[in-house]
């Protein structure tokens, strides 16, 4: 553990860091326990008694990126709620399930008016936001405030050691450059900001897998995530991605599925030896199946997303899945009131028997052990 002072202090003060760390993570022990134990009553009893395992908040649709995979830049509606309302929202998710963790995303975030105020509000309230982002507003100005604000994890897309990979996909020139320079000012900061790296699979990377995490592993990197390639719908749809990929995506067309096995196999290796990779195991096995083909892929067969996710889109719109439609929108009630509601129960019925093949990162099903290895790469 990093000593923080050089005297006989240090050790009282490690000591008390550490119970503290261990405290936390019995709370964490327990709690997940008593969620599972109660997803597992509810999926019998085809009724939720839960609160939600994860909140994902959409916080915009407006993005500077021009991803060569998706459509959300493009789309331009104007309804989206302002920061006032998402502080009444985040109060409303604090009064009801206490301390949590919460996830913002877009588009780009950081494009949101009031954003770092935001971050500021959950920090205050013992909220944890982890942001995932293009990282394309780091910079050596902004970082300060943005590490100052409170947010726990950043999480980076980057697709490759390649700087020109990774830019065409991203539509920004200079960006890898940006990304990996805001890396290493994060970690030289000393600040308690976790960082993290996510990683889309595609035609184009799919056969440096196993170089790349090498590489993120040396710039001291907190949790490395993979993620394959998916579809983007058009703006007028709730879903971003489509549920399966299409073989007419040239971005999804693998030249060599043998050598995809042999990077998945390297990475498994390298998870079970200690490097940060978060996806689970299953997830990346499952990659193998999904390049060779939709049909390739079996479908999870029973789908817990309902007892476990909730989504809040820019709109308000509130969602388990992107898959399907919103079961209502926070303008019309509160959360609690929507999570609970004859409309949820009725999607979470049908989700229970949802048959589509499906590689998406929030229908992840975590063994103990899995859990565990994310409480520590991104608590």
């Amino acid at each position: 553990m990093r000593s923080l002072i050089r005297n006989d202090k240090k050790y009282s003060m490690n000591s008390k860091y550490e119970k503290s760390s261990n405290n936390e993570l019995i709370r964490y022990g327990f709690n997940v326990l008593k969620k599972d134990f109660l997803i597992f009553i509810g999926r019998n009893l085809s009724y939720c008694f839960n609160a939600p395992y994860t909140i994902n908040v959409v916080l915009t649709r407006s993005c500077n990126a021009r991803c060569i995979m998706c459509n959300s830049w493009k789309d331009h509606r104007s309804n989206e709620l302002d920061i006032s309302q998402w502080k009444k929202i985040i109060q409303d998710l604090r009064s009801w399930i206490g301390p949590h963790r919460i996830s913002f995303s877009g588009g780009e975030p950081f494009l949101k008016e009031g954003f770092l105020e935001l971050l500021k509000y959950c920090s205050d309230r013992k909220i944890r936001p982890t942001v995932l982002t293009n990282g394309s507003f780091f910079d050596e100005n902004r970082i300060p405030r943005i590490l100052d604000s409170g947010v726990a994890n950043v999480i980076f897309s980057l697709y490759s050691k390649d700087p020109g990979v990774h830019d065409r996909y991203k539509g920004i020139p200079g960006l890898h450059q940006k990304v990996v320079s805001a890396i290493r000012m994060i970690k030289q900061s000393r600040k308690p900001v976790r960082v993290g790296v996510l990683c889309v699979v595609t035609k184009d990377n799919y056969n440096t897998l196993s170089d790349f995490s090498d590489w993120v592993q040396g710039l001291g990197i907190d949790s490395i995530d993979f993620g394959p390639i998916r579809d983007a719908l058009n703006p007028e749809g709730h879903a971003l991605f489509s549920s399966v990929a299409s073989p007419s995506n040239p971005l999804w067309q693998v030249g060599q599925p043998e050598l995809l096995d042999q990077q998945i196999d390297l990475l498994l290796s390298k998870k079970k030896a200690g490097y940060p990779i978060v996806t689970p195991a299953s997830d990346l096995i499952s990659f193998k199946s999904y390049f060779r083909g939709p049909s390739e892929l079996p479908s999870k067969g029973s789908c817990e997303i309902g007892f476990r996710n909730l989504i809040i889109m820019p709109d308000g719109d509130i969602m388990f899945c992107f898959y399907y439609p919103p079961i209502g929108n926070i303008r019309n009630g509160t959360i609690r009131k929507t999570w609970y509601s004859s409309e949820a129960q009725k999607q979470r019925k049908i989700l229970l028997h949802c048959m589509k093949p499906c590689v998406s990162g929030c229908l992840r099903e975590f063994s103990l052990r899995d859990k565990i290895f994310q409480f520590f790469h991104e608590s």
